[in-house]
């Protein structure tokens, strides 16, 4: 297991790339948008928002996985040359995301502009009016994606948030509200303070290190499924039958199976029988006619043949 951390152009890198996919087993996104806003000011203020949990690509557990739910535009400007421009000449590894797809998509809808129907404001009066109030977020605004996508609105107060991944441009347009606005009526000095006070803030945001634990390829299944026991931000438990639903995805789909089953048989809910218990099962039916009897393991449960699953 290893521990590191990504820059955020490092993290967009593997976003566009697809390099970064989520396990069937995983839930789809979830995030209400003040839980995104909460985020994005956390990361303001330098403060943790917890590991991501990866797994590199293991050819001996192949699992079906899709790609984070934010749209990734090839002609966007949201990707600044940054990003482009750091070394590329290591062959980047595909990695499954455990824990953490949350975090991952509300980053990259917001600092990539990557969200389907919305777009992300930062207030740069209310930046300066609210954003030492620990608990507000109110200074990151959300509007309705229309055919236009305005770099800024309300009279240049508003600049949307794939902006300040570029410095010199982010710059000059906090520059330009703060000095030409006429919203503040103090001295040069005065001025100055205000627009450094953003910047610092984007600053902060664009030299925001995510922490980052990569389960070792070459780790187990058992060993797989402890640590994202023990890992998982939310206590859930990585289950076989999670794993299986995502190893033999879209042939069979044994998540269809198996809510069929309940359907069709409710003595199973009756009973509390889990699909985990079913998958042993037919390890034992297996190992009966191969007049084999090895032990039900989540080895042999992922090895099960898809002819015996269906």
């Amino acid at each position: 297991m290893q521990a590191t951390s990504y820059s955020l152009n490092e993290l967009f890198r593997k976003v566009k790339d697809k390099n970064l996919t989520i396990p069937q087993f995983q839930r789809t996104f979830i995030w209400k948008e003040s839980q995104v806003k909460l985020l994005i000011d956390s990361m303001s203020r330098s403060y943790p928002i917890g590991s991501l949990l990866i797994l590199d690509k293991k050819p001996d557990l192949p699992l079906f996985s899709r790609s984070i739910e934010a749209t990734i535009r090839a002609d966007s400007e949201s990707i600044s040359n940054e990003v482009e421009s750091e070394s590329q000449t290591e062959s980047e590894s595909e990695s499954y995301i455990l824990d953490g797809q949350q975090r991952i998509t509300s980053i990259a809808r917001v600092f990539l502009n990557a969200h389907p129907k919305k777009l992300y404001y930062f207030d740069l009066k209310s930046i300066l009016e609210l954003h030492e109030r620990q608990k507000d977020t109110s200074w990151i605004r959300i509007r309705a994606r229309g055919k236009t996508e305005p770099t800024r609105k309300d009279n240049n107060r508003l600049l949307r948030a794939d902006l300040i991944l570029d410095q010199t441009i982010s710059d000059i347009f906090v520059s330009e509200y703060i000095e030409d606005s006429g919203e503040f009526k103090c001295d040069k000095q005065q001025i100055r303070k205000k627009s450094a006070y953003i910047k610092g803030i984007f600053e902060t945001i664009r030299n925001y290190k995510v922490p980052v634990v990569t389960l070792d390829r070459d780790r187990g299944i058992e060993s797989i499924c402890r640590v994202f026991e023990t890992i998982n931000s939310t206590g859930t438990r990585l289950r076989t039958f999670d794993l299986a639903v995502a190893r033999f995805f879209p042939n069979p789909d044994l998540r269809r199976l198996w809510e069929d089953a309940l359907e069709k048989y409710p003595i199973l809910k009756d009973f509390d029988v889990d699909g985990e218990r079913v998958l042993q099962t037919l390890c034992l039916v297996q190992s009966a006619k191969d007049r084999k009897y090895p032990e039900p393991s989540r080895n042999n449960q992922l090895a099960l043949p898809n002819d015996v699953i269906e």
